[in-house]
């Protein structure tokens, strides 16, 4: 019966150390930028725990100071040693970090050493400290706080943590029975630092878990607001921008080209009749035809700064940064062409293909200037390539005043 017990026992408890470090593994996809992340936010703790080193140290320096010049007595070599390692430390590790803040590669390069140093130089400072104290007053305070220090400044894995706080425990007991001769003591801490270990390995796994889950959640956020925005600037129908996008970006390439005294372009382009034509087929009919038009105006646009957007119903209009009127009259009779060549046909007072009707401007922004004039201008070329009988364009080069 108590052989089946500890089997079941044994299995449930293996069973509960499986689904707790699941707990704490990030997601493949995220593995990457979760440790960068980390060790970044790890550097910056070390940077401001070696500030504390320093200021404590110097307290810790006149305290001391005034308490020997009143009792009279010289400090020990012990002490003025773990002192000066202090200082040593918390300014190389001050500096050392103030160098690499800004350099992404020299963190990765750098940073785990740093890490791994910094862990160490605790756990053992801490364990010298305590293990001189037993000549004196026995306590171990010093080495249980360093202990805990390691498990809530720094973010480490609970396994790597386990390891390092297991082998500075081991270091602590074998070194302990040349310090501490009371064998009482020596039981009494050895019981401590085993119940300390297993608390701070809890805290340790806690703090790590928190982690990972806040930084799945952030992202995860990150990526809703991205595809939120995204929603927010598509046309649902078309997938190319929507007339929200186009007033953004049209405000940024005016500041652009004003800034780089650039020529930019912009066209509106209508659909002729297409009143005649979703009234005749339907909206679905209709819809496939905004989808194909949208198809071959994209086709068009080769290069990563152009883009066209939904401006309207049936209206579209492009952005051409570095473009001037010669190159936009070309761009847009290939566009006109193509829309042409879909031969999309309706019944009107004749059988007629689908053609777009196209206003299109380029101009040389000045400071004083506003893009609103200026599209007001190729509003009114796009009217008059209706009125001369449509299935054109019209354009002007100009600098708006």
């Amino acid at each position: 019966m108590s052989h089946r017990f500890l089997e079941w026992t044994t299995r449930q408890s293996l069973s509960g150390v499986k689904k707790a470090l699941q707990t704490i593994r990030c997601p493949l996809e995220l593995r990457q930028d979760f440790k960068k992340d980390t060790l970044s936010a790890n550097l910056n703790r070390i940077k401001i725990f070696s500030i504390f080193i320093l200021l404590l140290s110097a307290l810790y320096a006149m305290i001391l100071s005034s308490i020997q010049e009143q009792l009279g007595n010289q400090p020990t070599p012990f002490g003025i040693l773990f002192h000066l390692a202090n200082v040593l430390v918390g300014a190389v590790l001050y500096i050392l970090l103030s160098t690499i803040e800004h350099k992404p590669k020299q963190q990765t390069k750098w940073g785990n050493l740093v890490i791994g140093f910094f862990l160490s130089y605790i756990g053992l400072w801490s364990m010298l400290v305590s293990l001189n104290a037993q000549t004196t007053h026995g306590q171990i305070t010093v080495y249980l706080i360093g202990i805990l220090s390691l498990s809530v400044i720094i973010i480490v894995n609970p396994i790597v943590l386990f390891t390092l706080i297991l082998g500075l425990n081991t270091i602590f007991r074998t070194l302990l029975p040349f310090y501490q001769t009371s064998v009482q003591l020596q039981y009494s801490h050895l019981i401590n630092t085993s119940y300390f270990m297993l608390i701070c390995l809890a805290l340790g796994f806690f703090h790590y878990q928190v982690r990972v889950k806040t930084f799945v959640k952030a992202i995860e956020l990150q990526q809703l607001n991205a595809r939120l925005e995204q929603l927010s600037t598509i046309d649902p129908l078309t997938g190319i921008y929507n007339r929200r996008k186009f007033d953004e970006l049209v405000a940024e390439e005016w500041r652009r080209a004003t800034r780089e005294k650039e020529h930019l372009t912009i066209a509106v382009l209508d659909i002729d009749n297409f009143k005649i034509f979703n009234d005749q087929f339907g909206h679905l009919a209709g819809d496939e035809c905004l989808k194909n038009i949208t198809t071959a105006i994209s086709n068009q646009l080769k290069r990563p700064g152009d883009s066209v957007s939904r401006f309207g119903g049936e209206e579209f209009a492009l952005i051409l940064p570095h473009t001037d009127i010669k190159g936009g009259e070309i761009l847009c009779d290939k566009i006109r062409e193509a829309i042409e060549n879909l031969a999309i046909q309706f019944q009107g007072n004749t059988c007629s293909n689908i053609t777009i009707s196209i206003g299109l401007a380029s101009v040389i922004p000045q400071k004083d200037e506003s893009y609103m004039t200026f599209f007001r201008l190729v509003d009114c070329l796009l009217y008059e390539a209706k009125r001369a009988g449509k299935n054109q364009i019209k354009s002007n080069s100009c600098i708006c005043r």
